[in-house]
C-alpha cells in the first residue's frame, strides 16, 4: 500500500483549505508485474518527453513549476499536462490494484485556539 497527503489539515493557519488522501492498493502476489509495467511506462516518458526514469511525478509541480528533461532542458506546459494524463491513464489500466481518495474541503481555516476542548 501507498499512501500520499496534499493540502492542509485546516488547523493552525494552514496554506489551504483543501486536503486530499490518496491511496493505491496492490496485492503481494502482483507487486513485480507492476513494478515491471511502472518501469515500462517510465522508460516510455523518457523516449517520448526526455523524462528522466527517476523524477517523480508530482502534479503541483508538473501543472505549476519547472520539469527538467534529459539534459537539462526544461520539459514544455503540454508534455508535462500529456505526461500526467498518460499516468493517469496507464493506472486506469490495471486491473489489479486498488485506488482510493479522500477529498475534504474547510471553508474557514481552523484555529487551535478557537476550538472547543
Amino acid at each position: 500500500m501507498y499512501v500520499d497527503e496534499s493540502g492542509g489539515t485546516g488547523l493552525n493557519r494552514s496554506p489551504t483549505y483543501y486536503f486530499a488522501l490518496s491511496g493505491i492498493v496492490i496485492h503481494q502476489s502482483r507487486w513485480r508485474d507492476f513494478i515491471d509495467y511502472l518501469m515500462a511506462f517510465r522508460k516510455t516518458m523518457r523516449s517520448t518527453y526526455a523524462l528522466p526514469v527517476r523524477t517523480e511525478i508530482h502534479a503541483t509541480e508538473f501543472i505549476n513549476g519547472r520539469v527538467r528533461a534529459v539534459g537539462g532542458s526544461m520539459i514544455a506546459r503540454q508534455d508535462k499536462l500529456a505526461i500526467l494524463r498518460n499516468a493517469l491513464d496507464e493506472m486506469a489500466k490495471i486491473n489489479y490494484i486498488s485506488m482510493t481518495n479522500l477529498f475534504t474541503y474547510f471553508p474557514q481555516p481552523v484555529f487551535r485556539d478557537t476550538m472547543r476542548t
